[in-house]
């Protein structure tokens, strides 16, 4: 996958995608979804991503992480059940964080604030 993918280009557009979502924050304000809705959402992206990472792995043999051909299905469950609890941590951090920049002001409808 190097030749046409380089590890410098596999990194930058990861770094790229972090430093554009923490500068919209400081710069955009919206009415972000309900907590239920977004972390729906994340789930689907979350589970899809992991269910395309193992289709790879079973059909091509090309693991997406190199590292997890090293560990055995134990440790594979255990890889992604923490990037879950991981990535779930970031979410939330991310949520009260920008209630936090938007001075504790709930900017979604009072509908949706009894929703959450």
């Amino acid at each position: 996958m190097d030749p046409y993918y380089p590890p410098w280009l596999n990194h930058s557009t990861h770094t790229m995608i972090a430093i554009l979502t923490i500068m919209e924050l400081f710069v955009g304000k919206y009415k972000p979804p309900t907590t239920r809705k977004g972390y729906s959402i994340f789930l689907t992206f979350f589970t899809t991503y992991a269910i395309w990472s193992l289709y790879l792995r079973v059909v091509i043999g090309f693991w997406v992480y190199p590292f997890m051909a090293q560990l055995n299905n134990t440790f594979i469950a255990l890889f992604y059940l923490s990037s879950l609890f991981g990535y779930s941590m970031v979410y939330f951090a991310c949520l009260y964080l920008g209630q936090y920049m938007y001075n504790g002001t709930d900017h979604r409808s009072a509908k949706q604030s009894k929703i959450r």
